[in-house]
């Protein structure tokens, strides 16, 4: 079973949040909104909310003044672990993030 720890109002999220989850793999799952601008999407993921790895969402750069979703594939993970993870949008170098 693969753990991803999420803030505690966000639990109730978590079936939303994250799909695919697999032996070793995840694919995280979020929205971010550009505000009418052109958003940079990045999850932070790692043991502990220090992170420490980072993987690119796979619809970024997101444009618009609408919530998009994004997700992003990960591998690699221990079995039984839990994992925090976050999504950060950077627009125009002001980056926002969504932690969870």
């Amino acid at each position: 079973m693969l753990l991803l720890q999420q803030h505690p109002v966000l639990r109730l999220l978590l079936p939303l949040l994250q799909t695919s989850i697999t032996y070793s793999g995840a694919t995280l799952n979020g929205t971010v909104n550009p505000n009418g601008g052109i958003a940079t999407v990045t999850f932070n993921y790692g043991l502990t909310t220090s992170y420490g790895n980072t993987v690119t969402a796979t619809q970024s750069p997101v444009s618009g003044s609408t919530v998009t979703s994004v997700s992003a594939p990960i591998t690699g993970l221990q079995p039984y672990t839990t994992y925090h993870f976050q999504v950060v949008g950077t627009n125009a170098g002001e980056p926002q993030t969504a932690m969870t």
